[in-house]
């Protein structure tokens, strides 16, 4: 497809050139394999990801499939290395859809992912807790 050159492998980063990195790219990827490490966590890159504004191709494990299955915010691929690519493509071939889906995750992220936010449902759990 002739994604060969535009595909850059830059091994570590530093915090500021990894959001530089960020910063420049038209799609992120976040490929997470249906492992049981991967079940119950939530990968940082998604955050900046997703403060960035950016469109996110990942698998449908664990909090990957609760953010992305409704298509707002990035693609959902099948654990194959092609549909992987495919959903990387689609994205990177329609410009308009990419910047619809980078606005939904800068919103998600100001507002589900803020601090104010996440205190608020945690206080809201200890608070549905049982006394004893």
């Amino acid at each position: 497809h002739g994604m060969e050159k535009a595909v850059i492998q830059t091994g570590y980063l530093d915090d500021h050139a990894f959001r530089q990195a960020i910063a420049a790219s038209d799609v992120c990827l976040m490929p997470f394999r249906d492992r049981i490490a991967n079940r119950g966590r939530f990968p940082g890159k998604v955050a900046e990801y997703l403060s960035m504004g950016k469109a996110v191709v990942t698998h449908p494990v664990g909090e990957m499939r609760k953010l992305f299955e409704d298509g707002q915010m990035g693609s959902l691929a099948e654990e194959t290395a092609e549909s992987f690519a495919m959903k990387t493509l689609d994205l990177l071939k329609d410009s308009e859809r990419r910047e619809r889906m980078g606005r939904a995750a800068r919103h998600f992220a100001e507002t589900d992912l803020c601090w104010s936010s996440l205190a608020a449902r945690l206080e809201t759990f200890y608070r549905a807790l049982p006394r004893s």
